[in-house]
């Protein structure tokens, strides 16, 4: 669940930030759709990463948008496996929102006789595409995981616990089991 918050927390927000640094015109979206558009038309870019990043005018914008979703998905990993988890949702949720796009924008295309492929085409792009977070995802899950393993205490080197009896026990436990004394602070 964290990873899907994460995904869709990082998608959200870099196809917002891609629209601000792009400032593309709004697309002629019907009446309930025109509220959302800046999130559908930043989807439908970011799922055309590849040669925007190539072209030397839109590469800056596109960089520092995947750069924003790697460090927006970081705290949500606590490894390099759930951040490659996570940013395989960012690619899913840019593809469900591109979907929604040419869906909204072209109602035929449901209906087309390469639906399917350009479907699975679509989704495939999105999920590779989604791969460039990792980029500032996979460093900064490093450095919070050292900053936590700092934090931790060590464990101790030895537990023992003696009773006034002359019991001696490696453990922690709540009576004495030779004399029946309840243990009562547990320090």
């Amino acid at each position: 669940m964290r990873n899907l918050l994460g995904g869709l927390t990082g998608s959200v927000t870099g196809a917002m930030l891609l629209v601000v640094l792009l400032a593309p015109d709004p697309a002629p979206y019907p009446s309930p759709f025109d509220t959302v558009w800046i999130l559908l038309v930043g989807s439908e870019s970011l799922q055309q990463s590849v040669p925007h990043l190539l072209d030397p005018n839109t590469t800056a914008a596109f960089l520092v948008s995947w750069l924003a979703i790697g460090v927006i998905i970081a705290p949500f990993s606590k490894s390099y496996w759930n951040a490659v988890r996570t940013s395989v949702w960012v690619g899913v949720i840019v593809g469900i929102l591109s979907l929604s796009s040419i869906l909204v924008l072209d109602p035929a295309f449901w209906a087309s006789a390469t639906r399917n492929w350009d479907v699975v085409v679509l989704f495939s792009t999105s999920i590779i595409v989604g791969l460039l977070s990792l980029v500032a995802a996979l460093p900064l899950v490093k450095l919070i995981s050292l900053a936590q393993r700092e934090k931790k205490l060590p464990p101790p080197e030895s537990i023992r616990t003696t009773c006034e009896c002359g019991a001696v026990f490696k453990s922690r436990p709540m009576l004495c089991s030779e004399c029946g004394r309840h243990f009562s602070d547990r320090e």
